[in-house]
């Protein structure tokens, strides 16, 4: 609770039975229904993109992140046939090469703020315990990055609960 004393807001411990949703109600706040079990997920998971017959990688999750990215490198987009080759860091260290279909070119924001264009891929992402969907993914050069993969907002929207304070919560391959 909190109470107004002097123009200084004060915090109050209290306990409340309400769920979250009832507390944002009864204080005006907005608050949406959650019916779908979510998966909890740590700040990273093992994953693999069976589309691209890639082993397994680890992925850093990004809430702050809109897009999911892959990294890639020798990136060549053959524009009349939509093709796009590249090769991608395996978990091992080892470049891979990988060949798909493109679906767009996007212009996204880095990290750093900086405007630039992408290719956009579609692939299966799966999870340890055979949970799998359909994600975009910009293809970017990732490799002064800690992680080959970050799972950003869209794909996880949805589907998952992070805890930040843990990883590989699903397990591994």
């Amino acid at each position: 609770m909190m109470n107004e004393k002097q123009g200084i807001w004060q915090c109050k411990p209290a306990w409340s039975t309400d769920t979250s949703a009832e507390i944002a109600h009864h204080l005006q706040l907005p608050a949406s229904e959650i019916h779908d079990p979510r998966l909890l997920i740590g700040r990273r998971e093992w994953i693999a993109l069976p589309d691209l017959a890639l082993s397994p990688l680890i992925a850093k999750i990004d809430t702050g992140a809109r897009t999911s990215t892959l990294h890639a490198e020798k990136i060549h987009f053959d524009e009349q046939t939509g093709i796009v080759h590249f090769h991608t860091i395996g978990h091992d260290g080892i470049l891979q090469p990988c060949t798909c279909r493109a679906i767009k070119v996007k212009h996204v924001r880095n990290s750093g703020g900086i405007g630039q264009s992408r290719i956009v891929i579609r692939a299966t992402l799966s999870f340890p315990g055979d949970f799998s969907f359909v994600t975009d993914f910009t293809l970017a050069n990732r490799k002064a990055m800690r992680y080959p993969v970050l799972l950003g907002r869209r794909a996880l929207n949805g589907k998952f609960v992070i805890d930040p304070q843990h990883t590989h919560l699903l397990g591994s391959f």
